[in-house]
């Protein structure tokens, strides 16, 4: 934790003396080196929040993480319908370009705002699990997994959303489309949060402690019952999402994110078919056979395929 904390400090002292030269370096305009710092600023704390939340998830605790994600989770949601309420309060009914542009910044710092309140909940409940008695362990496989996982994490944020949204705003110069795309985005990451979030929070403890205890085969029967409930809750509410996807965006939105739903329909077909092939039970099931870096290499081959396909279909 230790180490996490010190080298978030470094990612955010790094992005904030050096953001001008890596907006020079890489052709940035200034809104969008604004957007870079952010999001860097944004990953550096969700790594130190990650790792106190896999602390609690590790001894079974998940009511209090639980109850912290859901308070984090809560005040994400005020701050973007006070957002959206302040967009929609202002002159005109479509917003104009500068609007989305604060709106979009307020978003990112509220993201960090939370982030940060998150690791103090999280360091107020948990610190008593820091001086817990026993054995040190060897430090050794945690660093090297710790890295793996930092690696994987950093590779999740700068290659998925980030990454499209850099390459939406450099490429088509048009912040519109990043607005839909975040918001579409947005709805359905809070859909699938609110289904499966039972599922993927505890999916690799309870199959860490079942394979230490009973072995691969029973570990097999826990992610058959598991995968059953992601089916049940998840898949079904993914499948409603996509045919009615037009209706529930323009029952939430103003009618200018109309294109939105066809964004939202996409997303939501694309879920169908990860809900069908186990969904992130597949990446517990690695953690637990220690095969972390299988799941780097399927990170950074699906980043690189997404920076090509915005790419394409973006110039």
């Amino acid at each position: 934790l230790g180490l996490r904390v010190l080298a978030a400090f470094a990612a955010v002292a790094f992005f904030t003396v050096f953001r001008d030269q890596l907006a020079h370096w890489f052709g940035l305009a200034e809104d969008q080196a604004v957007f870079t710092w952010l999001g860097g600023v944004s990953v550096a704390l969700a790594n130190v929040s990650v790792l106190w939340k896999q602390i609690f998830d590790a001894q079974i605790k998940n009511r209090l993480s639980a109850t912290v994600e859901i308070v984090a989770k809560v005040c994400y949601l005020a701050a973007a319908a006070v957002i959206v309420l302040a967009l929609r309060s202002g002159s005109g009914s479509t917003p104009t370009e500068q609007q989305l542009h604060t709106a979009l910044i307020a978003l990112y710092w509220c993201t960090i705002a939370i982030f940060a309140l998150t690791i103090l909940l999280y360091s107020r409940l948990g610190w008593p699990l820091l001086n817990a008695p026993g054995p040190a362990p060897e430090m050794g496989p945690i660093l090297r997994f710790s890295f793996v996982s930092w690696v994987i994490l950093f590779v999740n944020y700068f290659l998925g959303k980030h990454a499209d949204i850099l390459l939406i705003t450099k490429l088509t110069g048009r912040l519109e489309e990043t607005s839909y795309y975040n918001v579409a985005f947005g709805l359905l990451t809070t859909l699938g949060l609110a289904l499966g979030a039972g599922f993927s929070e505890i999916g690799v403890p309870i199959l860490s402690e079942v394979h230490a205890k009973k072995g691969e085969e029973k570990m097999a029967e826990t992610w058959q019952m598991m995968f059953k409930g992601i089916l049940i809750l998840c898949f079904v509410g993914v499948v409603f999402v996509t045919a009615h996807s037009q209706e529930i965006v323009d029952s939430v939105y103003a009618s200018s994110y109309r294109p939105v739903g066809r964004l939202l329909f996409f997303y939501a077909a694309f879920y169908c078919v990860i809900y069908l092939m186990g969904g992130g039970l597949n990446t517990s099931v690695l953690y637990v056979l220690n095969q972390e870096r299988m799941i780097l290499l399927l990170r950074l081959s699906m980043g690189v395929l997404n920076l090509g396909l915005n790419y394409f279909w973006l110039i």
